[in-house]
């Protein structure tokens, strides 16, 4: 088994959109080498797939698709379809694209090789990060339907448009072929048919036969446009619906978001009232200690003022008692000291 590095482009949702409210789908990488013909046609082809709902939450399997570049008859587009994961809102299946560019010659010369490109083991186990010159191929040889009828397109007219689906959930338009490889006998999904494909019905292939009198194709065309647009009313009905659904689910979530803020704030309302309720109680309980405050301070003044007093007097007796002391000291002491002039 050989590799190839082929030109590529990757297109899908931007996780690093300047604007996070909003979806944006666009290129995400793409090698130098990859023409501008080419990234045309990448936005025609993911403008032609779309998952749909109705399957499980889980990623869905890969699918693969060829897809001509009209305006360069030299190449086409090989590309991985992915689920890509889940949007902003949390919806799952956003659609990823890895697409790799290869010349005609390259893809008409090998049908086999094709085929093998179009399935699971010739792509990396990861989508790719834009960190080379494009993506690596394995190139293998595959056998089977999907061969046969490549083989059988490309020697009629040339790389038609082909879906290679490995589930049912999915809305297509503008291919030539949609095709389940492990379809049971039998079994196919319609898709608007635009070149007629002889291949075997029991490998799942959607098969429509040619019919030579005019007559008869005109009413052949007449029911394939019935068809088409009674499947695209129906399809139009079903994705109406499938984003009725969504849209459902989103208001719901965001009701119940909202029903939760709206308790929260009925809770901090009521623990705001409740708190403004003991601060008027305690303010009330506060009017009576300042009062008993006010009162116990004039009775303390007055106290300081009485106590002034009494010890001002006490100084004046102390000192009244200090003075009659002095003085009768004074009285005594010179009398004592005189001679006795009545003695002999």
């Amino acid at each position: 088994m050989t590799s190839l590095t082929a030109p590529s482009a990757s297109y899908g949702r931007n996780t690093e959109s300047p604007e996070p409210g909003i979806d944006q789908y666009q290129v995400l990488f793409q090698s130098a080498c990859f023409p501008t013909e080419a990234r045309k046609a990448l936005e025609h082809l993911v403008s032609s797939v779309q998952w749909a709902g109705g399957g499980t939450v889980e990623k869905y399997d890969d699918c693969f698709a060829l897809w001509p570049v009209e305006q360069s008859p030299e190449g086409a587009l090989v590309a991985r379809l992915m689920d890509g994961g889940r949007d902003r809102l949390g919806r799952p299946h956003a659609l990823r694209v890895d697409a790799v560019y290869l010349e005609s010659f390259a893809l008409t010369a090998a049908p086999a090789q094709l085929a093998w490109m179009l399935s699971v083991p010739a792509w990396p186990g990861e989508p790719w990060t834009g960190n080379s010159d494009g993506i690596n191929l394995n190139i293998g040889d595959a056998e089977g339907a999907v061969a046969t009828a490549l083989k059988q397109a490309l020697a009629k007219r040339g790389i038609p448009r082909i879906l290679i689906a490995h589930h049912s959930h999915f809305r297509a338009q503008g291919f030539d072929l949609i095709f389940d490889p492990e379809a049971p006998a039998g079994r196919s999904y319609a898709a608007p048919v635009e070149v007629n494909l002889s291949s075997p019905r029991e490998n799942g292939i959607v098969e429509m036969n040619t019919v030579n009198a005019p007559e008869s194709r005109r009413i052949s065309y007449m029911w394939i446009v019935l068809a088409v647009m009674i499947l695209g009313v129906f399809g139009a009905n079903w994705w109406g619906y499938d984003r009725y659904k969504h849209l459902r689910v989103t208001c719901s979530g965001l009701q119940r978001q909202l029903k939760d803020v709206q308790e929260k704030l009925n809770s901090e309302t009521s623990a705001h009232d409740g708190t403004s309720a003991r601060l008027e109680e305690l303010e009330k309980n506060l009017e009576p200690l300042r009062s008993n405050f006010s009162e116990l301070t004039d009775r303390f003044d007055k106290a300081a003022r009485d106590i002034d007093q009494m010890y001002r007097k006490l100084q004046a007796l102390d000192k009244n008692q200090q003075d009659s002391q002095k003085g009768k000291q004074g009285g005594r002491s010179p009398k004592s000291l005189q001679p006795d002039e009545s003695a002999p």
